[in-house]
């Protein structure tokens, strides 16, 4: 489902939706009630030829917005790329009497993308070799994390796939953790950027294990303190964009999603890489 609101990737003042991806609309309704409008005002929604209706609940006199989100089931999917519009109607069969009837319509203009397939490799990573309690908990991280990332990604379902490879021993490590001042020194800085070479040679083996399985990025899910044995504490993922890959701690289902964005340049924010907590199970 696409739940980025407003997305424009090029620039061009032009709201991007994704070909063949789920996708809501929301609808926002100004509504000036005297008093005398019915308890439901139904709204009408066209996209690409078909039509989707539903009501607004009139509790009130008086003017104020209500939204509505259009979700059917099944859901809309954009079938064609270029240009279109959506159109939102209010009251479309004319039933309310209204002291202007000519404000009842607007339209946005919208430009379907396809997108490429994307393949990513979820790699078991840690040290000593998984047992079967942390291989279920990156399988967790997988599912978990691929709902995220498919709600946040440009991706139709169709175009994403990923898998679980089996585990790969972790480069041992023994870093001790470094206390940051607020704001930290350039000496602190350092002592990080020194702990954060610890992690390279895992870094070079995931690049390897997505080459061989002919993924599009990888990921090594550890486990939740493989970052304190670097001296990392504090860290749920780390990437090394020069290699394409990433690191994210198992329990951190949006740390995926937000690790491969900065595989494809999106920018780190200093030294630490911090994912963000988990959404609700």
């Amino acid at each position: 489902m696409q739940v980025v609101f407003d997305s424009d990737a090029n620039g061009d003042g032009i709201t991007d939706l994704v070909l063949g991806k789920a996708t809501a609309f929301e609808v926002t309704a100004h509504v000036n009630n005297p008093g005398s409008l019915p308890a439901q005002v139904p709204v009408e929604l066209t996209f690409e030829g078909a039509s989707y209706r539903q009501n607004i609940q009139i509790t009130a006199s008086g003017t104020f917005d209500t939204k509505l989100v259009f979700n059917p089931s099944p859901p809309i999917r954009p079938t064609s790329s270029g240009i279109t519009h959506v159109l939102a109607t209010i009251d479309p069969d004319n039933i309310v009497v209204e002291s202007d009837e000519t404000n009842n319509r607007n339209s946005k203009t919208v430009d379907v993308k396809s997108t490429v397939p994307f393949r990513l490799a979820y790699v078991p990573l840690s040290n000593p070799i998984a047992d079967a309690a942390f291989l279920q908990d990156a399988a967790l991280a997988r599912q978990k994390s691929d709902e995220f990332l498919l709600t946040t990604y440009p991706l139709a379902d169709s175009q994403f796939s990923s898998f679980l490879t089996t585990p790969v021993p972790a480069d041992p490590s023994g870093a001790s953790c470094i206390s940051l001042d607020c704001p930290p020194t350039l000496g602190e800085l350092a002592a990080v950027a020194r702990n954060a070479t610890t992690t390279i040679n895992d870094f070079l083996t995931l690049r390897l294990v997505g080459f061989l399985h002919g993924a599009d990025r990888v990921v090594g899910i550890v486990p939740k303190n493989y970052f304190s044995l670097h001296g990392l504490c504090g860290y749920t993922g780390l990437t090394m964009k020069t290699v394409g890959s990433s690191i994210a701690a198992e329990g951190f289902w949006t740390a995926v999603a937000h690790e491969i964005g900065h595989t494809y340049g999106l920018p780190l924010v200093g030294l630490r890489d911090i994912g963000s907590q988990n959404p609700s199970p």
